[in-house]
């Protein structure tokens, strides 16, 4: 049986305003929707991932905006992270950085502004030393919006772009879904030329995550 538990994937934690209004919620929200995609690179001799995601999140009281927490290494390895545009609503959106238990957290948002409502985040970054390779196997595991927080998901999905020289190497027929250690594959595959995309096809509640695997 597979097992996701022992992949590292990225965490997401998605949290209210860090100075509440005394009569809000800072958890009482909804996490909408989470679409990642995700370039495979040779650019490194064991792999980059140049990643885009978009987060749709419905705040019922008012807040700051969110954090995205992102583990600096995988599998032991340092990722190198670069994060590039963040993006709220189509425009440019603040955020500072600082670490926490061994991740890079991206505080998004002004400090000095509060948001309600509907709201569309896009995050920008790019990682490296995301491949195993066995011989002449290579091995990419990833999970997707990872299992360290405390809201559901209602849709989460993710697109894998090969590139030719990756082709045939990996098979990425597969999806899981679930908390850590967990073998439900509650998703599905469906491929375009050198595009794979795996979507949920169910709720994910807290803790738990949608994770790709791409094994040669």
């Amino acid at each position: 049986m597979r097992s996701v538990g022992i992949v590292l994937g990225f965490v997401l934690l998605v949290v209210g305003s860090v100075t509440p209004l005394a009569h809000a919620d800072v958890n009482d929200f909804i996490i909408n929707s989470f679409d990642a995609s995700y370039v495979l690179g040779t650019d490194d001799p064991q792999g980059t991932l140049t990643v885009h995601e978009e987060i749709s999140v419905d705040f019922s009281g008012y807040n700051h905006g969110i954090l995205r927490a992102l583990p600096k290494k995988y599998n032991s390895m340092p990722q190198h992270l670069r994060v590039g545009k963040i993006i709220r609503d189509g425009a440019r959106e603040d955020y500072s950085t600082y670490s926490s238990n061994g991740n890079l957290v991206l505080k998004i948002g002004n400090a000095d502004k509060t948001i309600t409502g509907l709201h569309h985040y896009e995050i920008n970054y790019k990682v490296t030393n995301v491949m195993r390779f066995v011989g002449k196997d290579a091995e990419l595991d990833w999970n997707v919006n990872g299992t360290e927080w405390t809201q559901e998901f209602q849709h989460v999905s993710a697109k894998l772009y090969v590139p030719d020289s990756l082709k045939g190497k990996l098979s990425n027929d597969k999806c899981f879904t679930g908390s850590k250690g967990s073998t439900q594959s509650d998703c599905f595959v469906s491929k375009d030329d050198d595009v794979t995309t795996f979507t949920t096809s169910t709720t994910l509640y807290a803790g738990q995550t949608l994770t790709l695997p791409a094994v040669g």
